[in-house]
């Protein structure tokens, strides 16, 4: 019964304790990062000008009327029993013919 006679113990005390403050390795850090954001931003504006202006050239390569896309290339005439005796009989003769 001892242990009935101790008197109680007070709660501890807590000291207000400061917030830690950031390692200057970990401040370097985030200043690098800001500075390649800065970086990769200005250089996505920069490819957006570039795709901008290479799409401008290539609207107007299509509406220049370069494009391949839809040209066919023109096929000769096949020349009719009638227009080959009408030819011959003019003496027309294309060369390596007659």
């Amino acid at each position: 019964m001892a242990e009935e006679a101790k008197p109680a113990e007070e709660p501890a005390k807590e000291e207000p304790v400061a917030p830690p403050t950031p390692a200057p390795a970990v401040e370097d850090k985030v200043a690098a990062a800001k500075e390649q954001a800065d970086r990769l931003e200005a250089a996505n504006l920069k490819h957006e000008e570039l795709v901008k202006r290479q799409e401008a050239l290539e609207v107007h390569r299509q509406l220049g009327g370069t494009a391949e896309a839809g040209q066919e290339t023109p096929t000769p005439k096949e020349e009719t029993a009638t227009e080959y005796r009408n030819r011959i009989m003019k003496g027309e003769l294309k060369d390596g013919e007659g």
